[in-house]
């Protein structure tokens, strides 16, 4: 996972910006960036969202380029593999990395206060 979850950070960094910048390139996929109290939502949602509406696309190469296009051409070509699974897997996956992310704060926090120990 540890690969992956770099991408999804790169992904989440990239998603994080667009909805700052007003979110333009996702309006063509119908997506909205902000939900209807104009609050921006979780990049884990949007991200879900955009997963669903590039699967509809048929043809692989297509997504590729969108995914390059939308994510650059490093974080682009690393997504294809994510995003080439089921909406279920691919928020199985986001969950594990939230789960890890968190476990990870924890474990800086407590290696922090353990070095006040010495």
């Amino acid at each position: 996972m540890g690969g992956n979850a770099e991408v999804l950070t790169m992904a989440f960094f990239r998603l994080s910006s667009e909805i700052e910048n007003g979110g333009a390139t996702f309006d063509r996929f119908g997506i909205a960036l902000k939900d209807s109290l104009g609050r921006a939502r979780a990049e884990g949602e949007v991200l879900l969202e955009f997963h669903d509406r590039i699967s509809q696309i048929g043809d692989a190469s297509t997504r590729s380029a969108i995914l390059i296009e939308q994510f650059g051409a490093r974080t682009g070509r690393q997504l294809i593999e994510l995003f080439s699974q089921s909406r279920e897997a691919l928020e199985a996956y986001l969950k594990r990395a939230e789960e890890l992310d968190g476990a990870q704060h924890l474990l800086h926090e407590l290696v922090g206060a353990s070095e006040g120990f010495k």
